[in-house]
């Protein structure tokens, strides 16, 4: 995925969140959940700095596609972009 389907994707995550679906074109993307309670330090890419991410928190996958080190690069509803290991999310649905 390269970073113009990236970009094009977290758009689309932030009109759902923000509930503009005129804006969606497609399906929605499915949340997903942090598992567990207390904080995770997770990498920020952009930033190249660890961040501290809530579990609990509602996160929404920007590249579906996992990394060599199976990790998935989310949008947190903190506002955060961060690489997050698949073994730490799980789908919730549509609430």
């Amino acid at each position: 995925m390269d970073i113009n389907d990236k970009k094009t994707r977290l758009k689309k995550i932030l009109s759902q969140i923000s509930g503009d679906f005129d804006k969606i074109e497609g399906g929605l993307i499915t949340p997903m959940m942090v598992k567990g309670k207390g904080v995770l330090f997770c990498y920020q890419p952009s930033t190249r700095e660890m961040v501290k991410i809530n579990r609990g928190t509602v996160v929404y996958i920007v590249d579906p596609t996992e990394t060599i080190d199976e990790k998935y690069l989310v949008y947190t509803f903190e506002g955060h972009v961060v690489l997050l290991h698949t073994e730490e999310i799980i789908p919730i649905g549509f609430n």
